[in-house]
């Protein structure tokens, strides 16, 4: 232990520049502000009974609406502390509040928001930190290194680290179809990038190099002469993540914690570029000239000075240190735990014949509980992500057909005519109809009610009478590969659509007449 405290606090008393901080709180609130408005563009399908038929219990628009403000806030650097601590309430309240709609990226939000409270985020490049130097101009503020790590360290070196537990376990990774399958099934495919998949050794390659990538991640990205290597993979899997499946935030978030990972040295060089020089010294005399007009305002606002109120994890004081220090450790220790309850470990015990001991037994239990609250709080969750289990005889695309009495039929934006997902389907929808909704083993009254849903959202958005309206059920049955094959993905989405059944719609009432999916 000791020597980890002598590494903890040669790194915490190391400074460098904290504009890539500034960069990092600007991008990351960015993409979390969009991840937002679809949930508020959606929070009728996610939050009513029957959207727009039968309400929630409790409105949920004005929580938006703060929520919205605190990420403005948080975005500017004003009243950053506040803003952080707001941001990250409503964070566990909303996100705590959508199970059925939870994705990865979900965790990732949880992390870094709380992870925001302690950060010295607006040390640069906020508004507070303009307020606190009496509207005058001063050089770059320096901040710990640890910093940079943190987010890092938890919110992507936790998630590889845990996900190579279950990657370990599955012939889906090793035998190198990680990237491979998950692009050429239809129900996530976005993008059809068949011309590349058809490569077979360099898609199968780069599954590889996916895994172990995720594998050395957490324990050479701290090192300068890796990190630029690590930086150029890990942008480059998400945006291929960005470009294959319909979860754009997921790749744009990630990647914005990788921005952590860019040498210093290149802020330096863009920031004291003449361009951006003369655009930031603009900026500098309109915010003066804002900050001068109003300075009796501010004065009343601001008494103390600023400068010093960063967060804990650069506070001088020996007992914020001790409790930096500590922090780290308990997370730290609190995802290893976590960790027990992956795939590798449980067969590991299996192997080891202990896995009906009562002490493996009840140690299993209280991590699962002790998983439901760290997962809910602190995203620290085990990471099966694009695992065996989520495409396992899953066989079928399932479509949604208005049946207008006068027009053309109109296919609803969840599963498109070529059998991939349609306009709605990103992130946390995509989630609800592929893999809740829908999954590789139907149930009826599930799929009867997620229907439902999404038609009473849709007919509302596009104005269709309920009072009297029919959709057309249709199916597409897929084969599930087990190898690599070539125009797989082509071949699928050539398969012709089957009748499935249809719904109706009397009075506002829903009426389901849909054939058992899994025996046609």
């Amino acid at each position: 232990m000791r020597n980890i405290w002598k590494i903890f606090e040669h790194l915490y008393n190391r400074k460098i520049d904290g504009r890539g901080l500034a960069i990092f709180r600007i991008a990351f609130t960015i993409i979390l502000y969009f991840e937002v408005f679809q949930l508020f563009y959606f929070r009728h399908l996610i939050f009513d009974v029957i959207p727009y038929i039968e309400s929630y219990e409790i409105a949920v628009y004005p929580i938006f609406i703060f929520w919205f403000l605190a990420l403005i806030f948080l975005l500017l650097g004003f009243f950053t502390k506040m803003a952080a601590i707001i941001n990250y309430l409503l964070t566990v309240i909303l996100l705590g509040t959508t199970s059925s709609y939870e994705y990865h990226m979900f965790y990732s939000y949880l992390t870094v928001s709380f992870l925001f409270i302690f950060l010295p985020i607006s040390k640069n490049f906020s508004v507070d930190r303009f307020i606190a130097f009496g509207g005058s101009s001063a050089k770059p503020q320096k901040v710990s290194i640890l910093c940079y790590y943190l987010p890092v360290f938890i919110g992507v070196g936790f998630v590889y680290f845990d996900s190579i537990f279950f990657k370990l376990t599955s012939s889906l990774w090793m035998n190198g179809l990680g990237m491979w399958k998950p692009a050429s099934m239809p129900q996530s495919a976005f993008m059809n990038i068949t011309p590349l998949l058809n490569f077979k050794y360099l898609i199968l390659a780069l599954g590889y190099l996916t895994f172990l990538f995720e594998a050395i991640f957490i324990f050479t990205f701290w090192r300068k002469s890796w990190r630029v290597y690590l930086l150029i993979i890990g942008i480059g899997l998400h945006l291929g993540i960005l470009i294959c499946f319909p979860i754009p935030f997921f790749a744009l978030g990630v990647s914005s914690i990788y921005l952590l990972m860019v040498p210093v040295k290149f802020w330096k060089i863009i920031f004291d570029s003449k361009v951006v020089r003369l655009i930031s010294n603009r900026l500098n005399l309109f915010l003066i000239y804002l900050f001068e007009s109003s300075k009796i305002f501010t004065d009343l606002l601001f008494k103390k000075d600023y400068r010093y109120n960063s967060g804990i994890i650069v506070n001088r004081n020996k007992v914020y240190k001790k409790l930096s220090f500590y922090g780290i450790i308990i997370i730290t220790g609190i995802q290893l735990i976590v960790s027990f309850n992956s795939p590798l470990w449980k067969n590991t015990r299996e192997l080891l014949m202990v896995e009906d001991h009562i002490v493996i037994k009840k140690t299993e239990n209280a991590i699962k509980l002790m998983t439901s609250v760290t997962r809910d709080f602190l995203g620290i969750t085990n990471h099966g992500v694009f695992m065996d289990s989520h495409f396992e005889n899953y066989n079928h695309s399932i479509a949604v057909v208005y049946k207008p009495e006068n027009g053309e039929d109109v296919w609803l934006p969840l599963t498109n005519e070529k059998g991939t997902p349609g306009n709605y389907l990103f992130g946390p929808i995509w989630i609800k109809w592929t893999f809740r909704a829908n999954n590789p083993n139907i149930d009826q009254e599930v799929l009867k009610e997620s229907i439902r849903d999404f038609i009473a959202f849709w007919a509302h958005k596009e104005e269709v009478d309920l009072d009297n309206a029919t959709f057309s059920i249709k199916v597409k049955k897929n084969r599930v590969p087990h190898e690599w094959e070539k125009n797989f993905l082509n071949n699928q989405l050539s398969n012709p659509w089957i009748e499935a059944g249809y719904v109706t719609w009397k009075n506002e009432e829903f009426y389901p007449n849909i054939k058992d999916i899994e025996k046609l």
